[in-house]
């Protein structure tokens, strides 16, 4: 892979403005200092992956997706779940009980509705 000088100014400027008031003292590069870094920074990415792996019921485990694909993904998960409850509540209040319809949910442009089970007299 072949780092652009856009990619080689930006870790460098990360390093300048983040990295160097951390890991610097007195002109030197505090060892210590980096591996407690580089710790932290190996449990944030496995934790990280885990989170985004539940959050979008297994689509997206990459620590370094952007964070509007993980939460796009995240709400579709989300409706998708929302979606198979209120399919599942529905079928067991028509076991439950014979007098019960089930209407169904619908899609608005804003935000998904879920079917709802209404007990007829």
């Amino acid at each position: 892979m072949r780092v652009t000088d856009q990619g080689l100014a930006d870790y460098e400027q990360t390093f300048e403005e983040f990295w160097k008031p951390i890991l610097m003292s007195g002109g030197t590069l505090n060892i210590d200092q980096l591996k407690r870094e580089l710790h932290d920074y190996r449990v944030l990415m496995s934790n990280v992956s885990k989170v985004y792996e539940r959050v979008t019921g297994g689509n997206i485990s990459k620590p370094m997706t952007s964070p509007d694909v993980v939460i796009r993904e995240a709400n579709r998960h989300y409706k998708w779940m929302l979606r198979e409850w209120s399919a599942r509540t529905a079928e067991g209040a028509i076991k439950h009980d014979r007098r019960t319809r089930v209407e169904r949910g619908r899609n608005t442009r804003h935000r998904w509705e879920a079917g709802f089970v209404r007990r007829e007299r």
